[in-house]
């Protein structure tokens, strides 16, 4: 009798192994196609992936050489481009699943921040395209399967490229982490994403002014950027260099903690 039950048990579990394999495959699809959704309707960008991973049983989402591309930009520019994203999730339904994310780690990823105008990046429009977004969805109404529900962001090797309005680039950089933590569930979609975008400005910005970079940066050039784009911020009015360098780590800090 218990050897019957043991050959009973061992066929359910081969059986149900690879049926729970392929509906992690079918869901991964299903992931694919929604974000790829999401970047055209909220972003204004294509977004392309090599693979995209699901373990429902470890609530974990892989996504492999992502990289987000304007739509409407002539110069085909990739706004971003990973070789990881790992997103922390929730996986229920199976036909329709529903996606929750908690958390997002990032490998290996390169940023471009480009200035068509003063105040006025890819980002920034980025930024304003989701905010339409969200106001039409709200007028439109409907359920979310795939929810951005994020408290916290890490992102590891990160390669940062910053161009100015006249095309000068200010730094060329790659920085080792950076963790974001200031997100909230509290938040709506627009304010956290403008956090993201504030977050990722600054952190070229303190990472290279402190030498915490490898790369090319333009030092005067950056704090001419940031007394522009950042006007609310106290910097130090003497532009000379040598001067810069002997106060920034006291000067940064102060300003971080503001």
């Amino acid at each position: 009798m218990v050897k019957k039950l043991a050959i009973a048990f061992a066929v359910a579990v081969f059986i149900a192994a690879p049926a729970y394999f392929f509906r992690d495959l079918w869901i991964a699809n299903a992931i694919e196609e929604m974000l790829q959704h999401q970047a055209n309707a909220k972003i204004n960008h294509n977004l392309s992936v090599s693979e995209i991973e699901l373990n429902s049983e470890e609530g974990l989402v892989s996504l492999h050489a992502p990289s987000l591309m304007a739509r409407d930009d002539p110069d085909h520019m990739v706004s971003m481009r990973a070789g990881r994203i790992d997103l922390d999730a929730v996986v229920s339904g199976f036909f329709s699943p529903h996606v929750k994310v908690s958390h997002a780690q990032i490998y290996d990823a390169d940023v471009v921040i480009d200035y068509i105008a003063p105040g006025v990046s890819n980002l920034k429009l980025m930024e304003e395209t989701f905010r339409s977004y969200i106001k039409r969805r709200r007028e439109e109404g409907g359920g979310r399967l795939f929810e951005w529900d994020i408290d916290n962001i890490d992102l590891y090797r990160v390669g940062f490229t910053l161009v100015d309005y006249d095309g000068k680039v200010l730094a060329n950089v790659r920085i080792p982490e950076i963790h974001m933590s200031t997100l909230s569930t509290k938040n709506s979609g627009k304010e956290n994403l403008s956090i993201v975008i504030s977050e990722l400005q600054k952190s070229v910005l303190i990472e290279t002014l402190k030498g915490r970079v490898t790369g090319n940066y333009d030092t005067k050039g950056l704090l001419q950027f940031a007394r522009r784009e950042f006007p609310g911020l106290k910097l130090i009015k003497n532009d000379p260099v040598t001067k810069f360098n002997r106060i920034r780590d006291d000067f940064l800090d102060k300003w971080i903690r503001k």
